[in-house]
């Protein structure tokens, strides 16, 4: 397998890491393929990406240009609408194997902060709890951000005291 750099890091979707850049991963997208469901289309049988697998290609088309344009928070809410159970973890999983963790969890905040019905915030709750490394990053981030702006003493202990017990965890 080749290791000569094919994207730059915020276009991560098929590609992993490697040592020597960014390299096509053959089997990057097996799981998507096993996902897939059929789904019959006026009489023509296709195969369709699952809702976790929609929501996390949609969510990485959203995002990845500047400025985001907001169609694609409305399409993140149209796939929730429409399945009956979303396997919020599958999708978490997906992420975590392309490393876009942390663009999922600020993506799926901003569609929270629009429509608190689309996430529960269950979701987040469980995505922290099962990426300690990334929840340490969080508050770390808001205890600095914390300081430059200004919040409270009582506010920033409490931020450092959870961002310990985080780090106790790792």
């Amino acid at each position: 397998s080749s290791t000569k750099p094919m994207m730059e890091a915020s276009a991560v979707p098929l590609m992993t890491c490697t040592a020597g850049g960014y390299a096509l991963d053959e089997r990057i997208d097996d799981g998507i393929w096993e996902r897939a469901e059929f789904c019959d289309w006026d009489g023509l049988v296709v195969k369709v990406m699952s809702p976790e697998d929609l929501l996390l290609t949609t969510i990485v088309n959203g995002v990845r240009d500047s400025p985001i344009s907001p169609h694609w928070i409305y399409d993140v809410a149209t796939i929730v609408a429409a399945e009956p159970v979303v396997r919020w973890d599958v999708l978490w999983e997906e992420a975590g194997r392309r490393r876009l963790r942390e663009k999922v969890f600020h993506a799926l905040g901003l569609v929270r902060t629009i429509s608190k019905e689309v996430v529960p915030e269950s979701v987040f709750e469980d995505f922290l709890q099962q990426d300690p490394e990334l929840h340490g990053r969080l508050l770390h981030t808001a205890i600095v951000g914390g300081r430059e702006a200004g919040l409270s003493p009582a506010r920033l202990d409490a931020l450092e005291s959870a961002a310990g017990a985080v780090d106790d965890r790792l």
